[in-house]
């Protein structure tokens, strides 16, 4: 289990670069090293096979629909997972931390949307953050020369859900969403420790007064550095 504290969010407007949006904090695991970061919610769409999900969904509200582009003339099937190791690891799932559309499906599907079936975002629904992939056939009825939106050497980069138990402003102020990620230290990524400080740097269009960082909706206000 994660505890973190001690958030704190700022602009550094040293020119002649452009502001860059800071976020730093620590957080503390109770148990095994881990290596935590923030990561944006959602997923920008960049080629295929890519699969792109809402920044947050509500808990109580609509399932979550996901925009596809499996690649011209290829086929796909959604993968949802609590963590991404799932993916990978078929005797681990259960139905309240996995669901793939080829449960559900006979061939596999070629809208540019689908949305998550309602029974199963009322299991899944229950998790604070959900991770999500597509993988791709030329045929519809088999796979062949399959692929997929997430190499399977580096699952935890996969694409990440925040669920919330009510909507989040994010527009008044402007708000920047980010979803803290744990996993274990050394797995597909730097190591961690039991005391882990967390940073995130980005360059945005968008300047964002405050910061809402998920599981927990931390709140925090960004500081301008000059």
């Amino acid at each position: 289990m994660l505890q973190c504290r001690d958030w704190v969010a700022w602009y550094d407007s040293m020119p002649p670069r452009r502001d860059r949006l800071h976020v730093q904090g620590r957080c503390r695991t109770n148990g095994e090293p881990m290596a935590v970061e923030l990561r944006r919610s959602g997923n920008p769409r960049r080629g295929a096979p890519s699969v792109s999900g809402p920044p947050v969904a509500v808990r109580d509200g609509p399932p979550p629909v996901f925009a596809v582009d499996p690649g011209h003339g290829r086929f796909y099937a959604l993968e949802v997972a609590a963590i991404p190791p799932l993916f990978n690891d078929a005797a681990g799932r259960k139905p309240d931390t996995f669901y793939a559309t080829w449960q559900d499906h006979a061939t596999l599907l070629s809208a540019p949307e689908v949305q998550l079936p309602a029974a199963a975002w009322q299991r899944l629904g229950q998790r604070d953050l959900l991770f999500y992939r597509i993988l791709t056939s030329v045929s519809a009825g088999q796979w062949r020369d399959a692929r997929d939106s997430v190499r399977t050497t580096d699952i935890w980069s996969a694409p990440v859900l925040v669920v919330a138990p009510e909507a989040l402003q994010l527009d008044d102020p402007p708000t920047l969403l980010l979803a803290r990620v744990g996993r274990p230290a050394g797995a597909s990524g730097p190591g961690g420790g039991t005391d882990v400080q967390v940073r995130f740097v980005t360059v945005d269009s968008q300047r964002y007064r405050t910061v809402t960082i998920m599981p927990g909706r931390v709140v925090v206000e960004v500081e301008d550095v000059p």
